[in-house]
């Protein structure tokens, strides 16, 4: 008999509690303003669209974003992806992605939300999802850990999602995603995801014959104007913060922890590494040193071109946006 006393026992404890449960969902709301430190959504004009690195300018309230799309997907608001190179200046997007620093995000999805007028009448040839494509082009970046292969076409550029069925060749012969290299030329044959990724069937790589004739996959287009002065090299940005992982013997990475996420900083050989105003090494930076580092993204990863670190403490918590300045009206006549 003792178990079934046991059970009544959870039934009545149950259902004594049922209105504590029921009263506390009733109160919870979910905290729809929250936004972990590196999220970004946010909804402006493009302008400024460099479309051979695929990257433009977003204004947001009188702030200027730099948004690295080179892996975003581009998509119209009823589902057909497109590329940036089919945005036409001051359209309406929203871009979800990481904000890498103050100024600079790697966006995830770009969005076109006035489909009038906002993109070029070419973006009628992209593609939507569940889409059969039949493409070719040559081969920009080779991710064997997520097997992804970036790839470059006439209609700009997408992600190849290599999976277990898929069937890679090199010439006539059998190879994986470790043997395909950057450069090599690319055929493919696969289906669009709703993320805008060409899930690979067939895919045929080989060296390329012609490497000079392929401006014609993917020309630059107009439209591009360089920055203001003041920022030198248009994809050229700076972080701060204190390093939480130095440089190993074998490697010259940094982990760097900044306002907007820990950030990976690799120093090459050429780059200026500079302590309390004297040249030194990147491997004299110690865990827990402020420093400042200037270069240009690969991804989420910055590659410097000067670091420096000193005894003066880096507020990192106070980095903003550029602010954009309006013009001054011109003087009467």
């Amino acid at each position: 008999m003792r178990p079934r006393y046991i059970s009544l026992g959870l039934i009545a404890l149950l259902a004594a509690m049922a209105p504590a449960l029921v009263l506390a969902q009733g109160d919870y709301k979910p905290n729809t303003d929250y936004v972990r430190p590196g999220e970004f959504r946010r909804t402006g004009a493009a302008g400024n669209i460099d479309r051979s690195a695929e990257a433009f300018d977003m204004v947001v309230d009188g702030f200027t974003y730099t948004i690295l799309a080179d892996r975003a997907a581009v998509q119209l608001k009823g589902g057909k992806f497109i590329t940036i190179r089919d945005l036409k200046d001051n359209a309406k997007v929203e871009v979800i992605g990481e904000q890498l620093s103050a100024r600079t995000i790697l966006a995830a999805t770009v969005t076109v939300l006035e489909e009038s007028g906002g993109y070029t009448e070419r973006a009628s040839q992209g593609y939507r999802p569940n889409d059969h494509v039949d493409t070719k082009g040559y081969v920009t970046r080779v991710d064997p850990r997520f097997g992804e292969i970036d790839i470059r076409t006439k209609l700009g550029n997408y992600v190849v999602l290599v999976k277990a069925g898929s069937v890679i060749r090199r010439y006539i012969y059998v190879a994986d995603i470790s043997e395909v290299n950057e450069g090599d030329d690319i055929s493919v044959v696969g289906t669009v995801d709703r993320d805008g990724r060409i899930v690979a069937e067939r895919v045929q790589v080989s060296v390329s014959a012609s490497p000079d004739e392929r401006a014609a996959y993917y020309p630059t287009g107009k439209g591009y104007r360089p920055p203001a002065a003041s920022i030198s090299g248009h994809r050229e940005d700076v972080i701060e913060g204190t390093v939480t992982t130095p440089a190993s013997m074998f490697d010259r990475s940094l982990a760097v922890k900044t306002f907007y996420g820990e950030r990976k900083v690799d120093v090459p050989k050429d780059a200026d590494v500079v302590i309390s105003g004297r040249p030194a090494s990147v491997h004299d930076l110690i865990k827990g040193d402020k420093v400042r580092a200037i270069g240009t993204w690969s991804g989420s990863t910055l590659v410097a071109s000067r670091i420096e670190s000193g005894e003066k403490p880096i507020e990192t918590a106070v980095e903003q946006p550029t602010a954009v300045t309006p013009a001054a009206p011109s003087p009467a006549p």
